[in-house]
């Protein structure tokens, strides 16, 4: 387990130096817009979304700041999100991007979130959502959040695939989720997780009361696929409800952590 935590260690190395290489190259397009699709700039999110046509990714061009919900809903949409180098203040809207009726959504990139609000994705009704960090990778930062609030919610059927560098971090106390995974909802099935090559880390406040933050919260009957992937929870735990047995584990390390929970007794 020490060897292949030594390799995973290594390996995201090398990853962050290459993102920090491509960074410097893919966040000057030299286009006007907020939004780059193509090689062409758009100044509204709805613009670069028809401009990409469900097949093509969307840029950031500059730093943005979100004014309200973003719905993704659909059969057969597929809207990719890179932050290419740049922040996005969700603005504490209560559900940043709200992804359902079948839709996808791919989060890529290297960048920060700023003041994510109560849910920064949400998924239902058998969408995906796919989280990539490849490179520099992902931060996100939850400001003034109360208890319960999700990095992720997925729920409904839905899909979440995590690959890549990804950090959440929260500037108040309190009992919160990076991913909160959930049978529960109006479609049939359960919603599954897959982590591949995924390192996961989750920042908390060390204050006093602090009940610390849940990397993954899991309800009964969840299919979570852990592959070559690292969690580490500062000052926070890792948790999955008794009741879920359909965890499969492979090459999967843990850093600090206050949760006594034995993932082995999944695998």
């Amino acid at each position: 387990m020490k060897r292949f935590s030594k390799i995973l260690v290594a390996v995201l190395a090398l990853t962050l130096l290459v993102g920090v290489l491509a960074l410097a190259i893919s966040a000057n397009t030299g286009v006007d817009g907020k939004y780059v699709v193509k090689g062409v700039g758009y100044e509204t999110w709805e613009e670069a979304v028809a401009a990409a046509n469900n097949t093509s990714t969307i840029y950031l061009n500059e730093d943005v700041t979100l004014e309200d919900i973003v719905v993704i809903s659909g059969e057969g949409v597929n809207v990719k999100l890179n932050l290419n180098g740049h922040t996005l203040d969700a603005n504490n809207v209560a559900m940043a991007y709200n992804v359902y009726g079948g839709a996808s959504f791919t989060l890529a990139g290297t960048g920060t979130v700023n003041n994510a609000g109560a849910v920064f994705v949400g998924a239902s009704q058998a969408s995906t959502v796919n989280v990539d960090g490849t490179g520099a990778g992902i931060t996100v930062v939850h400001t003034n959040v109360g208890e319960g609030a999700s990095t992720f919610r997925i729920y409904d059927a839905s899909v979440l695939n995590v690959s890549g560098l990804l950090k959440v971090q929260a500037d108040t106390a309190g009992n919160r989720f990076i991913f909160n995974l959930t049978a529960s909802g109006n479609y049939a099935g359960a919603a599954q997780a897959n982590f591949d090559k995924a390192s996961v880390t989750y920042l908390m406040p060390t204050v006093s009361g602090c009940s610390a933050g849940v990397i993954v919260q899991i309800s009964k009957d969840i299919t979570v696929n852990m592959t070559d992937s690292y969690f580490e929870a500062d000052y926070g735990r890792i948790m999955v409800d008794e009741e879920s047995k359909n965890i499969n584990i492979s090459n999967f390390v843990t850093g600090n952590s206050t949760d006594g929970f034995n993932w082995t007794d999944y695998v």
